[in-house]
């Protein structure tokens, strides 16, 4: 449907031309003209223009002038070639001959860019008439074909086809054999399709090792394959940046143009087809998240409308016993890693049915059903469950998680409260027990108590905890000491000197004076009870600033 550089010499007024060099390139489309005077040595052509890639320009200009400068001759033809000229065309007054670099001419053939010399009694205007009728002929006859192609592929959808008989179409457009891989990797094949386990197989291996991250739209990858008979080309879809699947197409010859077209436009039914399915999933996964997030925040009358309207949605809420959260450091929740970690969360508990998963990018949240029969079951299945989460995503994926977990519960409506008891148990795994990955709302409810106090009740507490290790505070200010730090160490390793010593990198000596350092300034013996709980207390409330 193009206008190739052979079929113009054959019209008039090309046809009054002679082609000196590049014949091999003849086959060589042309979409525009370009027309180029110059009379000074900066006027080259191509010197200083900036042209696009692949061009497809047949340029005209005056050989007379171009004559005057033999030196730019082999740089004219290379920088022609590198712009992607369709051809370039000298209009000469007597004679052509000697006018013309013979080494500018050789690198022509090697660069199969046809130099037609024509004579310089023809106007420009019959040039530029020629070329621009035909090319607007092909044009309006491309664009006819196009429709046509168009308005059949519309029409399939329209009918609601399955992708298979939609497939099986576009063999029949292209006289080629085609599958389609979705954008998960799944081969959907035509409905005539005859199963041949060993190629799928193989194309499936071939097509899960393309980066389709970073493929372009018009990519074409060729798949080196051993069970296929014929060369297997994959053509990627994209639609606005998004990746909608792959169109493999056997064939040994390239596309001819009208195939191309009946291609791209198959490309983009396939990619609204596959838009069309994703939407559908995606309203599902909407009703499904919406409802577990009235649960959690409850927006029901009663348990009797929240069990009816789970049921209406395939969802057994009844029998929800208890909440975990989930949190894993995901270094960006909009970026794909988020619905990484969705999948394999859900490909890992895939044998546990009854338990839901719902996906917050940066945290998880469970919905675990009763084991066992009782809350003691339960309980131990939620712990075992949480270490074989931590150890798989440790193990598989390198990320370190922690999680915690609410109080069992026989009524849904109570499960708002789990899932409130479940993120304190997070919060004092990352202040009070950072050392902790698992939490149990139940074995820390005086701690977690600290996390439900109103702003005003935590600065009351704070004042009198920095009251109590200001004098502390105070000297090391002063004296550039770490008293502070070792009487938080002390407590937390029960006094013990020689794990604190081994922490802190100092002698056990040192440790002893800094020990009975801080009983002077505070005062008391904070070592012993009934001292000891205050200032324990103390450090827990400043860890929960």
């Amino acid at each position: 449907m193009n206008l190739t550089v052979a079929e113009a010499i054959t019209l008039y007024p090309l046809s009054l031309g002679t082609v000196a060099a590049g014949k091999n390139g003849l086959n060589r489309t042309i979409s525009r003209m370009n027309i180029i005077e110059f009379s000074v040595y900066a006027d080259l052509p191509f010197e200083g223009l900036t042209m696009k890639e692949d061009s497809k320009e047949l340029t005209v200009c005056l050989l007379s002038t171009v004559a005057l400068y033999p030196e730019k001759h082999v740089d004219l033809i290379r920088a022609a070639s590198n712009v992607g000229t369709s051809a370039l065309v000298f209009c000469y007054n007597e004679s052509y001959e000697g006018k013309f670099l013979k080494e500018a001419l050789v690198l022509a053939d090697e660069q199969n860019l046809p130099i037609i010399f024509l004579p310089n009694t023809v106007p420009y205007s019959s040039i530029i008439s020629m070329v621009m009728d035909r090319i607007l002929n092909y044009q309006a006859d491309r664009l006819k074909y196009s429709l046509q192609i168009q308005n059949h592929l519309t029409s399939l959808l329209l009918c609601g086809n399955s992708l298979e008989q939609f497939l099986k179409n576009l063999e029949e457009i292209l006289q080629k054999k085609v599958y389609y891989a979705t954008p998960s990797g799944e081969l959907i094949f035509p409905v005539t399709h005859h199963q041949n386990t060993e190629e799928e197989k193989e194309l499936g291996s071939l097509l899960s090792k393309i980066p389709t991250a970073s493929l372009s739209e018009n990519e074409v990858i060729p798949l080196t394959t051993v069970r296929s008979e014929e060369s297997v080309k994959a053509y990627p879809i994209f639609i606005s940046s998004m990746y909608y699947g792959t169109v493999l197409v056997f064939h040994d010859k390239p596309l001819t143009e009208t195939q191309e077209i009946a291609l791209s436009h198959a490309k983009n039914a396939l990619a609204t087809i596959t838009l069309n399915k994703i939407r559908a999933s995606h309203l599902k996964d909407q009703k499904y998240i919406s409802y577990l997030n009235d649960i959690l925040n409850w927006n029901f009358a009663n348990d009797t409308v929240a069990v009816a309207t789970g049921e209406a949605l395939d969802i057994d809420i009844a029998s929800i016993r208890l909440i975990m959260l989930l949190q894993i450091p995901i270094s960006d929740p909009s970026s794909s890693q988020g619905d990484a970690v969705h999948k394999f969360l859900k490909l890992l508990l895939e044998s546990s049915l009854h338990i839901l998963i719902y996906p917050n990018y940066e945290e998880m949240i469970l919905f675990l059903p009763e084991f066992g029969g009782s809350m003691e079951k339960t309980y131990a299945k939620a712990a075992s469950l949480a270490s074989h989460i931590l150890l798989s995503f440790r193990q598989t994926m390198k990320l370190e998680g922690k999680i915690g977990i609410g109080q069992y519960y026989r009524s849904p409506s109570m499960l708002e409260t789990s899932f409130m008891e479940a993120r304190n148990s997070l919060a004092l795994l990352s202040s009070l027990i950072p050392k902790e990955t698992i939490a149990f709302y139940k074995d820390y409810k005086l701690y977690s108590y600290f996390s439900t106090l109103t702003e005003s009740q935590k600065r009351e507490l704070l004042l009198i905890s920095n009251s109590l290790l200001a004098p502390l505070a105070e000297y090391d200010k002063e004296n550039h000491t770490e008293l502070y730090e070792t009487f938080r160490l002390l407590l937390e390793y029960q006094s013990s000197t020689a794990l604190v010593s081994e922490v802190m990198f100092i002698h056990k000596n040192t440790l002893l004076q800094r020990k009975k350092k801080i009983i002077s300034l505070l005062q008391v013996n904070p070592f012993e009870e009934p001292h000891y709980f205050q200032f324990k207390m103390a450090f827990l409330l400043q860890s929960l600033k």
